[in-house]
């Protein structure tokens, strides 16, 4: 068997950062794993539907001001992880798609990403 071709078009880094997330006027809060110029991979307790569409609000780091962008869910992926006593836990990892970043958003992330300093050119 081969190994599983990854078709994510955009470099990733991984992240540790709160992200609030709204959908049909819910909201809600996760962590991220890590973020591309194309989407962000979170934690969550449940799957959200695919195409799924949230509002999300998370701070890069190193900045003060949080991004407001808009996601689609394209993808599920369960996580081992450990609960709060050390038991084994299975959670769903789920990649959101960025659907609406404007240049400077789009900027910043890649710059995050790519590990440079995180001026924006305006």
């Amino acid at each position: 068997m081969g190994q599983k071709e990854d078709k994510r078009l955009s470099p990733r880094r991984d992240i540790n950062v709160a992200v609030t997330t709204q959908s049909h006027s819910r909201l809600q809060e996760f962590y991220a794993k890590n973020i591309s110029g194309g989407g962000i991979f979170l934690e969550m307790e449940e799957s959200p539907a695919m195409g799924e569409r949230f509002k999300l609000a998370f701070t890069i780091p190193g900045k003060n001001e949080p991004l407001q962008v808009e996601a689609e869910v394209v993808r599920h992926h369960p996580i081992e992880t450990m609960d709060a006593d050390f038991n084994p836990k299975q959670i769903q990892g789920v990649g959101l798609r960025f659907t609406d970043l404007t240049a400077e958003q789009q900027q910043l992330i890649e710059q995050y990403v790519r590990g440079r300093g995180l001026s924006v050119q305006g």
